[in-house]
């Protein structure tokens, strides 16, 4: 799992990068800068379709934590059973769920309601647990591991928990849920990497793009259009959107030589990051740039203006997107911005 500070480490290298960069620049939304007081580093994670915000915070005293942020106002919190907890998904009624560390490769998970009470979220026999997503109703989906470190997908509908094993499956992630039901993720077996399809029902459904040497699913939406990311046989990742009819279309910015999906935008669009070779005919020089693909097939960069690096790490059904940035003094910010109206 990726620190704060190990996440800070990559922002500042890939800082260097971006001035050689031709990107996509469209015109920057009116960006929010989260200030958390008695900070050094601030990272946004997730974001809901009202704006409010969590994420991750370095403090002056060298401690991590987490926090959220409605109208301007974050508040801070820790976990009483462990460090550095990262929020991982925040529903509309301001439910967060994370994961924390307890020690070296073992984390649990939690549950944060919107009054503050911290919930601990550890499926029975569970020794390592990370939700992955909370819904709107409150149901809780994610990935633990027992004793012979096998990966279990989980479902947790207030305390009762649903194991959830893709059939012949050595691991299972669940990685998101619609408010349906239906929820997508991850199978491994002899060490090929698959997407998931499990219907509200139950039943599975194997998601592999065309070509690929491994492929995992991530995002759902409302009518089950699945977001995930895939390999080619040259071992460069490239995102991809799977239509409700099982016809996939890859996502990929002019000139990219990787890139992922992060989420589903007013319906039509999808938000992602992406690395950008440098214009034809010049030095091949790459650096990471998030991306907005519109309904009509345009690709718009959405780099916060004035940054050197730009980091989206989560976005909302209608048009939220959050995360981190790296101004000119290699300072690390949260943000969050409304891509649409």
């Amino acid at each position: 799992m990726m620190t704060l500070q190990s996440f800070t480490q990559r922002a500042l290298a890939a800082a260097t990068l971006l001035f050689c960069v031709n990107t996509l620049r469209a015109d920057d939304p009116v960006t929010t800068t989260i200030s958390v007081p008695k900070t050094v580093l601030v990272a946004a994670t997730q974001v809901n379709d009202s704006g409010v915000t969590a994420g991750t915070y370095l403090d002056n005293k060298n401690v991590t934590g987490a926090f959220v942020e409605d109208s301007g106002e974050p508040q801070k919190f820790t976990v009483p059973w462990g460090t550095n907890p990262v929020p991982t998904s925040i529903n509309n009624s301001n439910e967060i769920v994370g994961y924390y560390i307890v020690a070296t490769n073992v984390v649990r998970g939690f549950l944060r309601r919107p009054g503050g009470k911290l919930v601990q979220i550890n499926p029975p026999g569970a020794v390592t647990s990370c939700p992955r997503v909370v819904t709107d109703s409150g149901v809780v989906a994610g990935v633990f591991s027992v004793g012979n470190n096998k990966g279990h997908g989980f479902i947790m509908t207030g305390n009762q928990f649903t194991l959830v094993d893709y059939p012949g499956a050595a691991t299972t992630t669940l990685t998101d849920m619609n408010n349906d039901g239906a929820a997508v993720g991850v199978w491994i077996r002899n060490q090929q990497t698959h997407g998931l399809l499990r219907s509200p029902q139950g039943a599975f459904t194997s998601i592999d793009f065309p070509g690929s040497t491994s492929t995992q699913a991530i995002k759902i939406d409302a009518r089950g259009n699945i977001l995930g990311f895939y390999k080619n046989a040259g071992g460069r990742a490239f995102g991809f959107r799977r239509k409700t009819d099982g016809s996939f279309e890859k996502i990929a910015p002019p000139r990219a030589v990787s890139g992922n999906t992060v989420a589903f935008i007013n319906g039509e669009g999808v938000v992602g990051m992406s690395s950008i070779d440098s214009a034809p005919g010049s030095p091949s020089v790459q650096g990471v740039t998030p991306y907005l693909l519109e309904g009509t097939g345009q690709y718009h960069s959405v780099d916060v203006n004035g940054a050197s690096t730009t980091f989206v790490k989560g976005g909302s059904s209608n048009g939220w997107i959050a995360g981190a940035y790296v101004d000119k003094k290699n300072s690390v910010h949260a943000f969050k911005l409304k891509l649409v109206n």
